[in-house]
């Protein structure tokens, strides 16, 4: 389900310098995908840098004359008026210093955002730009986007169910999936979720099931068969005998369910209850 995709862009423009993937290679959580151009990063978070150690320097002066400045005034030897001079210049020096630092701090991360990382684990759909061109964030329509990835650890199928069958399926109800793949594999599944509205124009409802073993056999949008199963009986619970019949075979009329039978050369009506 799409539901389950991911789309990564960039957090800041630059030219697209490698990938780290392949289409349908794993990733997990944390490794890298793509290294923009990182050169004008670098050098701003030198620059962001090497001011600080600038302001720092320049502080350390202003509390070296500041300190001069306070024994000073108690000798009488320079006015009130300017030692708050001097004790406005250590603060502005301190305040430059908190400034810078948090200049150098946006400046790190910035150099960071020019290497993606898969945000979870999965596996990789597509790559949507070549190496060399520019990415920029944002975009109309995801075309800013770079890497498209999957989350396998959560697959679920979609399929919509007709009004008149929507009392046999139920939250938390069984269901078997069978892609059209791999007609002899069947994987078991639950339902996690009815949507809340009924396409008017197809008398449908969608459902959607989520697969509690899948394997690497299943791939997004695969075209799969869901079978809803009754539920099994309680422990201890007397159950009778079931008999499987194709589902084209149920009838019905307002007299119930039931099916047409061969018996001794000559078709008979035979009265049925469907489970679930």
């Amino acid at each position: 389900t799409g539901d389950r995709y991911v789309s990564i862009g960039v957090r800041v423009p630059g030219r697209i310098e490698r990938y780290f993937i392949e289409e349908g290679e794993s990733v997990k959580k944390g490794d890298p995908l793509v290294q923009l151009d990182d050169r004008d990063y670098r050098a701003a978070l030198d620059r962001a840098q090497a001011s600080l150690e600038l302001a720092r320097a320049n502080a350390e002066l202003a509390d070296a004359e500041l300190r001069r400045g306070r024994e000073l005034r108690k000798n009488g030897v320079i006015s009130e008026q300017e030692f708050d001079i001097l004790e406005n210049k250590a603060d502005v020096a301190r305040a430059s210093i908190a400034q810078l630092e948090a200049e150098v701090e946006a400046a790190r991360v910035n150099l960071e955002y020019t290497t993606l990382r898969a945000p979870t684990d999965g596996v990789v759909l597509a790559k949507l730009k070549e190496v060399g061109e520019i990415a920029v964030p944002g975009g109309f329509a995801g075309s800013g986007d770079l890497v498209r990835i999957a989350n396998l650890t959560d697959i679920r199928a979609e399929v919509d169910v007709n009004e008149a069958d929507l009392d046999r399926v139920k939250m938390g109800g069984l269901a078997r999936v069978t892609p059209d793949a791999y007609p002899n594999r069947n994987y078991a599944a639950r339902v996690v979720k009815l949507y809340p509205q009924v396409d008017r124009q197809k008398g449908t409802l969608k459902i959607e099931v989520k697969l509690e073993n899948p394997d690497d056999k299943l791939l997004p949008d695969m075209s799969v068969r869901v079978t809803f199963l009754a539920d099994p009986p309680a422990p201890g619970e007397e159950t009778g005998k079931t008999v499987l019949v194709p589902a084209g075979a149920l009838q019905r009329d307002n007299d119930g369910t039931y099916v047409w039978v061969v018996r001794d050369g000559r078709v008979a009506r035979v009265d049925v209850v469907t489970a679930g």
